[in-house]
Formats: structure tokens, sequence, C-alpha cells
């Protein structure tokens, strides 16, 4: 008799789509993170018992990898054998202790080809929160981790172009009934709010001082860079000067972005 394996009921659309969301950040994260050589192990033992910070860096990458494989199984009951391909060589890539650059990378970028191909196919939706979540995280990593004041200028001039918003906000607009409640809105606000002050260069208004340590988005940006590996499983929020954030929970985009209004000039 043939054996008739059924696949376990995935999670309601709203869930996948959060984890969608979820799952771009993550690979955007692991992309943009320093590649760490050595060994993925635990700390030695002191008196206390260690935090995640006390953990190497290679550890916490491989972690995150971990994360993401969780994730396209929380997504996906059975993933095309070309994406399964491409998350056992990344994972084979960030445990391999002695990883170069290059060779993590282009694992990684062929990952997120993969998932971003398959997301798609399985359902376009899936597709676009898989690129929300990407797009939202390289638009506080990638100035944050900027290595000078220009370069970092360049970023935020780049992240806030035009075109690029209107496909964040067409993606918001087409996700909005299946995002926590008001996190569409709240985000498209928040970015729009923020544009012309991602405009300006080195020196010009808030940005160029907080690019350089005072207020302003430079500052928020460098801050979070600073905090995203804190929460494991989750995007990290971009805390941008003002009144709050406006949600708590890992998939609220409005939390990632900050529902805020950017500084008076």
């Amino acid at each position: 008799m043939q054996e008739i394996v059924i696949d376990p009921p995935l999670p309601s659309v709203a869930a996948r789509i959060g984890r969608a969301v979820a799952l771009g950040w993550q690979v955007a994260q692991l992309f943009h993170s320093p590649v760490h050589r050595g060994p993925a192990g635990d700390p030695g033992r002191g008196d206390h018992l260690p935090g995640r910070s006390d953990f190497p860096g290679a550890s916490q990458s491989v972690w995150l990898g971990e994360q993401i494989q969780s994730q396209v199984q929380q997504l996906m009951a059975s993933p095309p054998q070309v994406l399964t391909e491409a998350l056992a060589d990344a994972l084979a890539a960030l445990t391999n202790p002695d990883r170069s650059r290059d060779a993590t990378l282009d694992a990684v970028f062929t990952l997120h080809c993969r998932l971003l191909e398959s997301l798609t196919v399985s359902d376009v939706l899936l597709g676009k929160a898989y690129g929300l979540g990407r797009a939202i995280a390289e638009t506080s990593l990638l100035p944050a981790n900027a290595l000078t004041d220009e370069q970092r200028a360049a970023q935020f001039r780049a992240m806030f172009e035009a075109g690029r918003l209107i496909t964040i906000k067409d993606w918001l607009a087409d996700l909005k009934t299946l995002l926590p409640g008001h996190t569409a809105y709240a985000v498209s606000r928040s970015l729009h709010d923020w544009q012309p002050v991602g405009g300006r260069g080195p020196g010009h208004g808030r940005l160029g001082r907080g690019a350089v340590g005072g207020p302003g988005p430079g500052q928020a940006l460098a801050r979070t860079a600073h905090r995203r590996e804190s929460r494991p499983g989750h995007p990290v929020p971009l805390r941008l000067p003002g009144r709050g954030p406006a949600g708590n929970h890992g998939t609220d985009l409005a939390f990632l972005v900050g529902h805020h209004r950017p500084p008076r000039s």
C-alpha cells in the first residue's frame, strides 16, 4: 500500500505575510552583516550566564541563518529543491570556520534570489511581503553601515529616492489589510515625512548633524545598527527621534520604521 504523506496545515495568510516580512529583514541583515571568521561556539564560562551579545559573531550569524531556515519551514510546507539547496549552501558557508567573505555573500545572495523566486511563485503577496521586509531593512542598515559621513549621506539619498519610496508604498497598499491595524498608513506616512530629511547632504539640517553624532536620523540609524542583533528571530525597529514606536510586534512595520515625524529644522 502506498503511504500518503499529508503536509501540516500552514498558518493563516496574515501570519504568513508577517513571517515573509520578517524573513526579508533577516536575509538583508545577514547579507549586510560582517562576515566573521573562526568557529561558531560558546563563550568561555565566567561567573555569570552569557547573553546573546557574549557569543562570538560567527555563532550569531549561524543563528540568524537557522532562523531564516525556520521561517522558510513555517512559510512553505514543501520548499522547492533549489531553495532547499540554497539554504543548505548558506548554512554550510556560515558554519565553515575558514569562511571567506566572497563565498559567504555569494551563498546569501543566491539564497535571496531563490527565496524571492519561490515565494513569488507560491503567492505573489508573499513575494511582495518579503521584498517589503528587505527594503525596510536596507533603509536602516545601509546608511547605518556607511563608513564615512559622505557615504552615509549618499545612502540616505538612495534609500529615500522618490521612485524607491513609491514602490515601497505600493507594496504597503497591496498588503495593508494583511498587516497589523494602521501599520501600512503609519509606515507610508513616516517614510513620506522623512523623505525631505533623507534627501539632504552632509551639513544640511538634521542629516548632517545626525551623521556626526548629533540629533537626527544619522544617529538614530547608528543606534539601530548597534542594536539590530538584540531581537532574535524578529526585525529590529528603526527608532527615529520622535514620540516613540507605534507598535511592539516583530512584524509591525510601524515599529520597524518608527511612527514619528522628522525633527523640526
